[in-house]
């Protein structure tokens, strides 16, 4: 017979409670990467040559629709540890991760079709394109590898009973899985920017 897990009251469970340390650093990391991000864009903008055509991949495009397709899933994360449905957290994961992969090819396709058009680092506003572009890659491979690295872990506390318990019960679990939505959603919002600043300047 398993053991049943026990849920937290619902007022304890929405109280106050003081940020963690690691989600203090999640939010100022965010916060400097959206300055950085910022800062290039004013840069762009500030040096750029209207008469200089802009070419977009059609491959971003497909990025930002994939993104939009995987916001959901890590925004249901924490539900689904209120729920306890351990496989719906290791399902929502997958996608995570699969999203990350896939976005990833889908940037690099991008880079060479803007590289075929003519439009490469050679090209002032095409650079800036593929540095932004290449940063926020950056984020989001990060946070591939860390969703792969929480999914692993997730899937070995599940596999038992007694771990499966201790997992449930504990309440930093579920603020890892907080993180991880805060960081994908912010990762969206930013490609986001990215895509839609280009897309109007280039229409």
């Amino acid at each position: 017979m398993q053991p049943q897990t026990q849920r937290r009251p619902k007022r304890f469970r929405n109280a106050p409670r003081e940020w963690h340390h690691h989600h203090l650093l999640l939010v100022l990391s965010m916060f400097g990467s959206a300055v950085l991000f910022l800062f290039v864009i004013i840069a762009f903008f500030a040096t750029r040559e209207p008469s200089t055509p802009i070419h977009v991949p059609k491959y971003f495009a497909y990025s930002t629709v994939l993104l939009l397709l995987s916001s959901y899933p890590v925004y249901r994360l924490s539900a689904s540890f209120e729920k306890e449905q351990g496989r719906q957290i290791i399902k929502d994961l997958l996608v995570a991760v699969f999203a990350g992969f896939l976005f990833t090819l889908l940037q690099v396709a991008g880079w060479a079709e803007m590289n075929e058009a003519g439009r490469g680092l050679d090209n002032r506003s095409a650079s800036f394109l593929v540095i932004l572009s290449g940063l926020h890659l950056l984020h989001v491979v990060a946070i591939t590898v860390i969703s792969t690295v929480v999914m692993y872990k997730v899937t070995a506390k599940l596999f038992s009973p007694i771990t499966k318990l201790v997992y449930y019960t504990n309440p930093y679990q579920r603020l890892v899985l907080q993180m991880l939505t805060h960081a994908w959603v912010f990762l969206h919002v930013v490609w986001v920017v990215i895509y839609l600043t280009f897309v109007t300047v280039a229409g």
